[in-house]
């Protein structure tokens, strides 16, 4: 899932070109990631720890005049050279920007 409107990035651990974290050293890391759907529409979204599956999310505003957006939080365990990412499943369509973001920080 495309991640390219960067705020910070420090370590260049994070390439926006493929929305793929690397991990630049051992330590755990924290992720945070939300999805916000139109009215109508379904986003399933997995957090991959290279291409192994981790965590699942899904926003469903199926029925819904409105948005729905849904987060989740995560704190993995990640050596020098992991990759992380968000890959969607079923998903109609999903408002990205500032509407979906994808987050990670290194905790120790």
């Amino acid at each position: 899932m495309p991640f390219e409107h960067v705020i910070t990035i420090h370590g260049n651990g994070y390439n926006p070109g493929t929305s793929v974290f690397t991990a630049p050293a051992y330590g755990y890391f924290v992720f945070f990631w939300e999805i916000q759907v139109p009215p109508d529409t379904i986003c399933d979204t997995d957090i991959k720890k290279n291409g192994d599956y981790i965590l699942g999310l899904g926003a469903d505003a199926r029925g819904n005049t409105g948005s729905q957006s849904t987060s989740r939080l995560i704190i993995l365990d990640l050596e020098r050279g992991d990759r992380v990412w968000i890959q969607t499943g079923r998903c109609d369509a999903i408002y990205d920007g500032i509407y979906s973001t994808f987050s990670g920080l290194r905790i120790a």
